[in-house]
């Protein structure tokens, strides 16, 4: 018995996987789905740095260019940076060409190399970064074509309503869309796991940004979430201001801070202007409210994915700039950003990029992807579970993000001990427990992203198809993006040695070799799907 339980913690700490991400795709559906609202730009636009990252791009650099260099921004306040590594002399021709007629149209667009390709993506983003001044730099591989209407969209998130600047927010990063979803099985499996990565997983519990209501339901709904140590600060906050205002019987004129329990900074209370509520009933959920908002705010993080956002340069240069001792330099400065205090958002604006299409092309991706991971867990697990101060429920969570590579060594280690199991008859009397935790986590998958998938092509679908033409596109759409399950399946099974091998070698070895994903070019699918 002992040794079947042995036997079986691969399994059970999959389940634990499975489950906690059945978690974040019911979170997406009663939290996630909610409309966020930006903030409002500042009346002097800031001025914000286009990087463009290449090497070898014939087939996209001068469309990659032609859409940095369309953004809706004012000409003397945007700057495009070409950061070329090419070691092809037509892919620099095309780079230089593409930069030239931009250059000739008033842009400030120009070419950034460098004589050696030291820290591949990162050390070319780092170079660059000091080159300019722009306090935001948005970041664009080359397959991806943003639309227009990027910055107006994303750059509001910065700012208050008012207009101020939220000094702790480092990073916005936009949701992928797809240029070529329906291109073959191996594109729609990826599309699949794409929008589930980017609609379900970043999107639930990314906190809205729009002012949270200070009803004593909402109060006490957003203090479920927080740790046992926010609301103690919390309730004690409002507990002293209630005090405070018993003794005094007006408002305070004297400020005294509460968390002097916890730390050992002066006291000194906040003022309340009791004016503004009818009761000292009211006035206590007020002040929770507020001190709720305060410990909130704090929770927000997605990890960059590498292109399609925005960061505040000044967040990169706190952080140490970017780094080339990990393959996956986007999520390795997340992480640094977040111990340096600040938080990362996300944002509902689709960035239409090229998948690999190609089998060969799409395990080179993945192998670096997965090793970076694994290295990642190298750098810096110990910090975020030993010394990066929060509390356990959200040290659960970034914990959970990122170990999420290790589900591959373990599902092999798992396909390798079911036969031994079977054979000895150790495996459990109900088969139903090795099936049906994975199809739920599926099902939840392909179902929550194609009702999201139908709900984005009834946004844009136009009125004048007719009531039941329209309801037949919803309805190929809901089944189109559903069959994704079967391939993206398939091909997860097939990768399984391959992604398991890497994450070991990732894990095993400091640094390795920046593979470049192949581009095609390719064009918007008449298939494809919103």
């Amino acid at each position: 018995m002992l040794g079947a339980l042995l036997l079986h913690i691969p399994y059970v700490v999959l389940v634990w996987f499975i489950l906690a991400g059945l978690v974040e795709r019911i979170g997406y559906w009663v939290l996630g789905r909610k409309p966020r609202h930006p903030g409002t730009l500042p009346a002097r636009l800031p001025r914000v740095c286009i990087q463009l990252p290449m090497f070898n791009e014939q087939l996209v650099a001068a469309r990659a260019i032609q859409s940095a260099c369309a953004l809706d921004w004012p000409k003397d306040k945007l700057e495009v940076q070409v950061l070329d590594d090419s070691s092809e002399e037509r892919a620099r021709a095309i780079v230089d060409e593409a930069v030239a007629v931009q250059q000739s149209l008033g842009m400030n667009c120009y070419v950034v190399r460098r004589e050696e390709r030291t820290g591949y993506k990162a050390g070319a983003l780092e170079h660059a970064r000091k080159l300019t001044t722009a306090p935001y730099l948005a970041l664009f591989d080359a397959d991806f074509v943003p639309q227009a209407s990027f910055l107006l969209a994303i750059l509001p998130h910065f700012y208050t309503k008012q207009g101020e600047l939220l000094e702790d927010l480092a990073l916005v990063q936009a949701q992928w869309g797809h240029l070529n979803p329906c291109c073959s099985s191996i594109t729609m499996a990826q599309s699949l796991w794409i929008d589930d990565h980017h609609t379900l997983q970043m999107n639930w519990f990314v906190l809205p940004s729009a002012p949270l209501k200070s009803s004593r339901q909402g109060v006490k709904r957003d203090l479920a979430r927080l740790t046992w140590i926010d609301n103690a600060r919390s309730i004690c906050t409002a507990t002293c201001c209630i005090c405070c205002a018993l003794r005094e019987r007006t408002a305070p004129t004297s400020h005294a801070n509460p968390d002097r329990l916890f730390t050992a900074s002066k006291p000194s209370f906040p003022k309340v202007e009791f004016q503004q509520v009818r009761s000292l009933r009211s006035a206590f959920w007020r002040t929770l409210a507020t001190s709720r908002r305060r410990r909130a705010a704090a929770y927000g993080f997605v990890n960059f994915t590498g292109t399609a956002g925005v960061w505040r340069n000044q967040a990169i240069d706190d952080a140490g700039g970017w780094s080339g001792s990990c393959l996956v330099e986007d999520c390795e400065l997340s992480f640094r950003v977040l111990f340096t205090g600040y938080r990362t958002t996300f944002a509902r604006e689709l960035v239409p990029a090229e998948l690999p299409a190609s089998f060969a092309a799409y395990r080179a991706q993945q192998r670096r992807w997965t090793m970076g991971w694994a290295q990642l867990i190298r750098l810096h697990a110990q910090q975020l579970l030993l010394s990066y101060p929060c509390g356990p429920v959200k040290r659960c969570h970034l914990l959970y993000q990122m170990f999420l590579s290790v589900q591959w060594p373990l599902w092999m280690l798992w396909q390798l001990m079911l036969p031994f199991l079977f054979y000895t008859k150790m495996r459990a009397h109900w088969a139903g427990l090795y099936v049906y935790p994975p199809m739920a986590y599926m099902l939840a998958m392909s179902l929550f992203t194609s009702v999201e998938a139908v709900a984005r092509e009834s946004r844009a679908a136009a009125e004048a198809d007719g009531k039941w033409r329209r309801r037949l596109r919803l309805i190929g759409v809901f089944l189109s993006s559903l069959s994704r399950v079967v391939p993206c399946m398939l091909i997860s099974s097939g990768m399984l040695v391959h992604q398991a091998c890497a994450w070991v070698e990732g894990l095993l070895t400091e640094h390795g070799v920046f593979e470049r994903t192949p581009k095609t070019g390719a064009l918007p699918s008449v298939r494809s799907l919103p």
